[in-house]
């Protein structure tokens, strides 16, 4: 099996680092107020991590299952508002702390993962569900409301 791993290796982890780069450019230029967590190349290829302002991370992932849902099937990109091992935690993570992220901006973050089957379609579907999500809640928080009244 290890063997067997090592010899696609690289053609998957292009193919994952394809699909991440094309997530990320899409969520910071097409989400107003929106960040990347951590550096945008030394990360692992499968790995998208962003921040949403004036928004939970939780609300974002518990908004709607139907965000990682494509019309052929559930589309194997996991999300969650943290780290595997701070689940269930109201704690912002310690990893966005450590780098220096304030509470406000670190609550806000959703860690995508994605696999090897994932395609640039369902990217795209999880990508544009997550814009609604994240439009539909912002209209529901008086922080938003406040920032865009003073900002018109």
């Amino acid at each position: 099996a290890a063997e067997l791993a090592m010899l696609s290796m690289e053609d998957r982890m292009k193919q994952e680092t394809d699909i991440r780069d094309h997530m990320i450019h899409r969520i910071l230029s097409e989400i107003p107020y929106s960040r990347l967590n951590g550096h945008d190349k030394d990360r692992l290829p499968n790995n998208v991590n962003v921040s949403f302002q004036f928004v939970e991370g939780e609300t974002i992932v518990d908004a709607d299952y139907r965000l990682f849902y494509v019309h052929r099937g559930m589309a194997g990109i996991c999300a969650s508002a943290g780290s595997a091992c701070t689940s269930g935690s109201v704690d912002p993570s310690h990893v966005l702390t450590a780098i220096g992220l304030p509470k406000e901006i670190s609550h806000g973050a959703v860690r995508l993962t994605l696999g090897y089957e994932n395609t640039m379609d369902e990217a795209d579907a999880v990508v544009d569900n997550l814009k609604r999500i994240v439009e539909n809640l912002r209209k529901m928080s008086p922080a938003y409301q406040d920032f865009a009244r003073r900002n018109m």
